[in-house]
């Protein structure tokens, strides 16, 4: 990943960059860096499940999510406007057992074992004397979307795709 200015968070494209990169399995001083340019030491992030204060808690949780889960993140769509941003993202989860073996498995498998959820965002961004930062995340993690992925026979029949086109 190229070093972005975090002057630039507020901008969809970049803002695509940082959420990939928070989910892709780096850990170490990528993610510090990733972190360190992007957030504000008094972040709080707030998810139905958890609650996450400060720039180390939010180390550890992506550091933790990354060695857990192979996470296929899909940006679906991000709109800024001023220091508010708006994210829906898809993620796509597999255990990491799974994910090394899933060379092993039938590409049946792998899919039955993947569960893909929508998580969508609200980010407020404040302005530093290192630039702008993200100082406050609150996720809503789409419980249509898990009712859906987690009942398995329905990913036989690709369920999902039916009501996903359906709905839109």
């Amino acid at each position: 990943m190229a070093t972005l200015s975090s002057s630039e968070v507020t901008q969809p494209e970049i803002m695509k960059e940082v959420l990939q990169g928070l989910c892709r399995p780096v850990g170490g001083p990528a993610l510090r860096s990733l972190i360190d340019a992007h957030f504000d030491d008094g972040l709080v992030l707030k998810n139905p499940l958890f609650s996450v204060k400060g720039k180390d808690q939010l180390y550890h949780l992506f550091h933790a999510w990354s060695d857990l889960f192979d996470d296929r993140v899909q940006v679906l769509d991000v709109a800024t406007h001023g220091s508010k941003i708006l994210c829906k993202v898809r993620h796509n989860l597999l255990l990491r057992p799974f994910h090394m073996a899933k060379h092993t498995l039938p590409a049946l498998a792998t899919d039955l074992l993947t569960v893909p959820f929508i998580v969508n965002s609200e980010i407020e961004t404040v302005q530093t004397a290192r630039g702008t930062r993200i100082s406050s995340w609150v996720e809503d993690v789409s419980v249509y979307t898990l009712i859906f992925n987690l009942v398995w026979p329905t990913k036989l029949f690709n369920f999902w795709d039916f009501v996903e086109t359906a709905v839109g």
